[in-house]
């Protein structure tokens, strides 16, 4: 049996008899239960529409660009950068053509290297590392902006 306050909704497993109460009256645990299912709604509705895709989208595009700019600046600034990373790719295709059986394992080796699609498989590289980078600084960026944590009403 639920019972809802505010809108909110609460199951039997909140009436513990908790004497720990929160604002609403009622205990912590139960408030961080109906926040956490609000936080659920919430999402739901921040990630569909346009505006979201747009964000998306445009955060692929940017990092695409910016990996082909930061390829064109180390190949005139440092092609060095460009040798040792075409080696490293080239060393980990050997080494996962050695690693596959017969005869599955040279047709990719040969499949990466002969086919074209070496050097995608270093912009891919440059584009994804790049993504997880931008990624993470912008995940502890939201992190330390953050004022009203889950549990910043339990004091």
């Amino acid at each position: 049996m639920a019972s809802t306050i505010n809108g909110l909704k609460f199951t039997p497993f909140c009436r513990t008899g908790n004497t720990n109460a929160g604002p609403l009256g009622l205990p912590v645990r139960c408030q961080l239960m109906a926040e956490s299912e609000e936080r659920e709604t919430n999402r739901g509705r921040r990630f569909a529409g346009l505006r979201h895709h747009a964000k998306v989208h445009s955060f692929r595009v940017i990092t695409v660009v910016l990996a082909w700019l930061m390829i064109a600046a180390a190949f005139y600034e440092r092609p060095e950068l460009l040798t040792a990373l075409q080696r490293a790719v080239q060393h980990g295709m050997e080494t996962i053509g050695n690693t596959i059986p017969s005869p599955w394992g040279p047709r990719i080796e040969f499949v990466f290297r002969e086919i074209g699609g070496f050097i995608w498989l270093q912009i891919t590289l440059v584009v994804v590392l790049l993504r997880v980078l931008l990624s993470i600084i912008a995940s502890v960026w939201r992190w330390l902006r953050r004022r009203d944590g889950p549990y910043q009403n339990l004091g």
